[in-house]
């Protein structure tokens, strides 16, 4: 084994712990091959449309392209079929003639410059795979370069697995992180099913009331407005290109009353290779939101601020961490009758602001008195 091979699997076992090294590592594989082109990528046996990428120097459009089924991209069937630290060809497939009168080669490599195709099977494990794809312009690769492919199948291979590794174990630590702060983590798949979930979750989902459910290890809420919001939130969060993936929170409300919880459903990146056994995931923060307010809260506020009764429902739901919308729409009011009854809790109480509004309440009747 050559000097530049040895530095060349250093490049990339670094890189199994640091994403950010990825570009270089690569960029020294194609060097060594004389590739024009690599990704690294990780699937599942049953879902060729869904990929996830450490890295790749392929645009969105044609990395979709080459999972497309019309394009009959002849790798994707046989990757499952291959051990893992396996070389495969466009060579090994099918004849260079066949090949270049492929769909594939038409559609997918001649657009692109490219003149021959390699993997290496790295994982094939429990329906999972993950491989590197090398191109070159040249109409075919030299014997010295698919052997320095072949030298490199093993290592590449442990790399993979440590990457795993080391991702499950980031998102182990971001799971306790969020215990240490109060905050319930679950990870959920794009069909809402429970994939992971922290000590701090499985406590809020076992408390009746606040709107959460957690049925047959899906996650739902009770309110069906709430409910719907979340199955958007989640599509959007699991179903982005490229991680340009938007985020949003709800505040989820329980028997009626104002919120108890809050969830912000943000992307899982890199999710199988995270150790999940999904490409798209979606990890949810569950945060309580209510102060804990006295159930005798909106009397005393009427007494002591003349409130009416409505004003004084809307100032719960306020100082709950409501927005003026939610707490509107919860009551069934419009957002014109809530700006009024807002602007008449300005008037009784003094302040002029939200914000003033709900530190004045929470001093006067504080939480848990």
């Amino acid at each position: 084994m050559t000097a530049s091979l040895d530095d060349l699997i250093d490049d990339l076992y670094g890189a199994a712990h640091d994403d950010a090294a990825w570009p270089a590592a690569m960029a020294a594989l194609k060097a060594q091959v004389g590739a024009a082109g690599a990704m690294i990528c990780i699937g599942r046996d049953d879902d060729y449309q869904s990929l996830d990428q450490l890295y790749g120097d392929c645009t969105p459009a044609f990395r979709e392209l080459a999972m497309a089924p019309e394009v009959a991209n002849p790798f994707l069937p046989a990757v499952p079929r291959t051990p893992a630290r396996t070389v495969l060809t466009n060579d090994l497939l099918m004849s260079r003639r066949d090949f270049e009168g492929s769909v594939f080669f038409n559609e997918w490599a001649r657009p692109q410059g490219l003149g021959a195709v390699a993997l290496i099977v790295a994982l094939n494990e429990n329906g999972i795979y993950g491989y590197a794809n090398i191109n070159t312009e040249r109409p075919a690769f030299e014997d010295a370069d698919i052997a320095s492919l072949r030298a490199i199948a093993p290592a590449l291979s442990r790399i993979a697995r440590i990457r795993r590794r080391f991702g499950a174990l980031q998102l182990r630590n971001d799971l306790e992180a969020a215990d240490a702060s109060g905050l319930g983590a679950v990870i959920v798949d794009q069909h809402r099913r429970i994939l992971q979930l922290n000590a701090t979750a499985e406590r809020l989902f076992a408390e009746p009331g606040n709107g959460l459910a957690a049925r047959h290890r899906t996650i739902a809420l009770a309110d069906a407005r709430d409910d719907a919001r979340l199955a958007h939130l989640l599509a959007t969060a699991t179903g982005g290109v490229d991680g340009f993936i938007a985020s949003g929170e709800i505040a989820v409300h329980g028997g009626g009353g104002p919120p108890l919880v809050s969830l912000t459903p943000p992307p899982v990146h890199n999710a199988m290779w995270s150790g999940l056994p999904e490409t798209r995931a979606a990890l949810v923060l569950v945060r309580p939101v209510s102060p804990g307010l006295p159930r005798s809260f909106e009397a005393r506020a009427m007494a002591l601020f003349g409130l009416t009764p409505r004003e004084a429902a809307l100032a719960a739901r306020l100082v709950c961490g409501e927005t003026l919308r939610d707490a509107a729409r919860a009551r069934f009011i419009s957002i014109h009758t809530a700006r009024t009854q807002l602007a008449q809790l300005f008037a009784k109480t003094g302040t002029g602001q939200q914000s003033q509004l709900v530190a004045l309440l929470l001093g006067a009747i504080p939480p848990g008195s």
